[in-house]
């Protein structure tokens, strides 16, 4: 089995045993709380050239009916992770779609959990539905929990 194919599973399971496992500190949320009803349409991709997975996601997501996509294969530094993110964020912002960046070299995870593997990831998901799940967290303890973890 190649190392790849192996870090593709690596991502598999963390989403599908860690990202979405109720936590008493979240008042029996998940840390990603509306993952599973998406699951299916979240494709994990290896690449190494994120640009153009971005372009077709954003052109192609409603045609093909993906909600987002978790891109690994190259080790980028943390800038230049989050220049691409960043540059994603402004190239589609009009269509849609919203970077989200990990990097293992991160001091503050986007995510109240470690993030343990070696390369980085960016996630492309669709901004209206990652802006309708903040919307309907705002009246629950969810961002309670993160807020008393910044302190």
């Amino acid at each position: 089995m190649s190392k790849q194919k192996t870090y593709k599973q690596k991502l598999t399971k963390w989403i599908d045993k860690v990202l979405v496992v109720p936590r008493k500190e979240i008042g029996g949320m998940p840390i990603c709380p509306f993952i599973k009803q998406y699951r299916d349409k979240i494709h994990i991709v290896e690449t190494t050239a994120p640009m153009t997975i971005a372009k077709n996601f954003a052109d192609l997501k409603e045609t093909l009916d993906i909600e987002a996509c978790i891109l690994y294969g190259k080790r980028y530094s943390f800038e230049k992770l989050h220049k691409i993110c960043n540059r994603i964020n402004s190239l589609y912002k009009t269509k849609n779609v919203v970077c989200l960046a990990m990097h293992p070299d991160s001091e503050e995870p986007p995510l109240a959990l470690e993030y343990n593997f070696e390369y980085p990831i960016l996630i492309l998901q669709r901004k209206n539905t990652l802006e309708d799940a903040r919307n309907r967290l705002q009246n629950t303890d969810y961002y309670k929990f993160f807020q008393d973890i910044d302190k």
